[in-house]
């Protein structure tokens, strides 16, 4: 089954740009594992109720009317996988980084969507094995049904009606399917997190929380002030004419969070010198501000909502000629080649 990079690149815009709005869909706690290490969710719905989401939401849509030849490539209209779509949340360990294997992650990507979301997936699931059924193997943790692509070590379940769970690792999907089942040794994400605000009434739909990245190594120059750290979160969010970026690094005394500090407050001055000719960069760094309560500092920056909606009229022009250029045929070599002379 051919999927195209336009239908992938399509489908992950459409993530953020739903349009269909029912209720915000907070994060089911009880389902996830108090151990896990990281955790990122992204509320669809909340960003649907966003002036930046409905922003982006139109534009993208506008760009869906593509050619038959690139339909028939497609699984399933993507316009359907937008509308269903109504939460993601990603979880799992740290890499160790000694195995030689940092993408053998115990991860679990478990997608929410609406119960017309989900029939289509079952759908969809169905067809790929009535036409290639050696592909796809069945198996049972407890109750559940498991289905794995085995060429890709992919292992997929449907966890109730409005919910489908991936991973690669069987042990982290079993947890998880446990921890469901229970509602025991789930995480308390207010204790665990204290920055964390996702919800309605802080208007923050997007939230990603990490534990564990002073232990990783060779990390890029820029990121090594996060070796310092024991939590990172950043979260996203609007609130009145702004949409806002949050970031939290929590280290181990107060004298390494001054440190971090200075650190975070030197490179926002190098940047402000460095981005004349550059407006939105510049005013994106002259919202910045720097605070610090112990061991926590904290990264606030905020953007123009006009400004968003601006960058998602390019962005979606930038798209619509990525499709266009890839459905046009590269030209023929017949096309191009003179016509042979027998000199008769």
């Amino acid at each position: 089954m051919k999927i195209t990079l336009s239908f992938l690149a399509i489908f992950s815009l459409g993530i953020l740009t739903a349009p269909q709005f029912v209720k915000a869909s907070p994060v089911s706690e009880e389902s996830i594992p108090a151990g896990v290490e990281w955790f990122i969710h992204l509320d669809a719905d909340l960003l649907r109720q966003t002036r930046s989401g409905q922003a982006f939401f139109h534009e993208f849509r506008n760009v869906m009317p593509i050619d038959e030849e690139t339909k028939k490539q497609m699984p399933i209209d993507p316009v359907l996988i937008l509308d269903g779509i109504r939460g993601l949340t990603l979880f799992g360990d740290m890499p160790d980084m000694s195995t030689g294997n940092p993408e053998d992650v115990p991860a679990v990507v478990l997608l929410e969507g609406t119960p017309d979301m989900m029939q289509v997936l079952r759908g969809l699931i169905s067809g790929m094995q009535l036409e290639n059924p050696e592909a796809i193997a069945n198996s049972r943790i407890g109750e559940t049904s498991i289905m794995t692509l085995k060429e890709e070590g992919l292992h997929g379940c449907f966890v109730g009606d409005n919910r489908f769970l991936l991973s690669k690792s069987l042990l982290a999907m079993s947890e998880f399917l446990t921890v469901n089942s229970t509602g025991q040794n789930h995480i308390n994400l207010d204790q665990r997190f204290p920055t964390y605000r996702l919800g309605e009434r802080s208007g923050v739909f997007f939230g990603a929380f990490v534990e564990g990245l002073g232990s990783l190594n060779d990390l890029p120059a820029q990121a090594r002030i996060l070796k310092l750290t024991q939590a990172v979160s950043i979260q996203l969010g609007e609130a009145g004419d702004s949409v806002n970026l949050m970031a939290s690094l929590v280290t181990d005394s107060d004298q390494t969070g001054q440190q971090v500090q200075e650190v975070l407050q030197g490179i926002l001055a190098l940047f402000m010198m460095t981005q004349n000719g550059q407006p939105d960069v510049a005013t994106l760094i002259q919202s910045a501000r720097v605070d610090r309560q112990g061991t926590a500092v904290s990264l606030n920056l905020s953007y123009p909502v006009e400004r968003v909606e601006q960058w998602a009229v390019v962005l979606a022009e930038m798209v619509r000629q990525e499709i266009e250029s890839s459905q046009t045929p590269p030209p023929s070599g017949n096309d191009s080649a003179p016509e042979s002379s027998t000199g008769e």
